[in-house]
């Protein structure tokens, strides 16, 4: 189970807002995070929560369904450290490639931790 600290809970919701408020993310568009691999679960909850603290919307989705990766949504990937392989990562960027479109960021989850990009 993933837990984090509260000094680690706050750094995440500043990051998050970061990306939110930055102008790779189109606000007209919906955010699409595209899971890539087997994710734990639990922490995507826990990055779900952070993301209602920061966002008034409800405007993104969390999924591993590559049928999202087009123009018309903000891609931010999803991956984990020991779960999501390399060939995942090739297969996932040729069909981002073939779809003319690009990613708007990346979320690296490691045990505990998050990197955000």
């Amino acid at each position: 189970m993933c837990s984090i600290d509260e000094s680690e809970k706050k750094e995440m919701i500043e990051d998050l807002n970061l990306i939110f408020t930055s102008n790779l993310i189109d606000k007209n568009k919906e955010v699409v995070f595209l899971k890539i691999g087997n994710i734990n679960e639990n922490r995507v909850i826990n990055l779900k929560k952070n993301l209602e603290k920061i966002l008034t919307k409800k405007n993104y989705l969390f999924t591993d369904k590559k049928v999202y990766i087009n123009e018309n949504h903000n891609i931010i990937l999803l991956v984990e450290f020991g779960i999501t392989s390399k060939a995942e990562l090739n297969k996932i960027n040729l069909q981002i490639n073939r779809q003319k479109t690009s990613i708007s960021g990346v979320i690296y989850l490691n045990n505990n931790e998050y990197n955000l990009e």
